[in-house]
């Protein structure tokens, strides 16, 4: 959590979204966090059919994660973040690619 406060701090609440939001890409976005914390994406999802954005978590080897909102094209908020991160899967192993 090194740098995340002083990002939160120079982040603005966006009145739409009841999390720190900071006008970004989230290329820029993926990029400080692999930087500054060694995360890198993991998971990416869209909104509802109807809602614009999609979420993002990035993860790093020591088991820090992020959840990130795109809410819309140079928006990018912080949702939570934290560390333990863990995969689970199904009994029968991971999902097959």
């Amino acid at each position: 959590m090194k740098t995340l406060a002083a990002l939160l701090l120079l982040t603005t609440s966006a009145a739409a979204y009841d999390v720190p939001c900071v006008p970004s890409t989230a290329e820029i976005a993926l990029k400080t966090f692999g930087q500054s914390y060694s995360e890198d994406l993991h998971s990416v999802a869209l909104s509802s059919v109807g809602t614009p954005g999609g979420y993002m978590l990035t993860v790093s080897p020591d088991e820090s994660w992020t959840l990130l909102f795109v809410p819309k094209p140079g928006t990018v908020c912080v949702v939570a973040a934290g560390q333990k991160w863990t995969d689970v899967y199904p009994l029968n192993g991971p999902p097959q690619r």
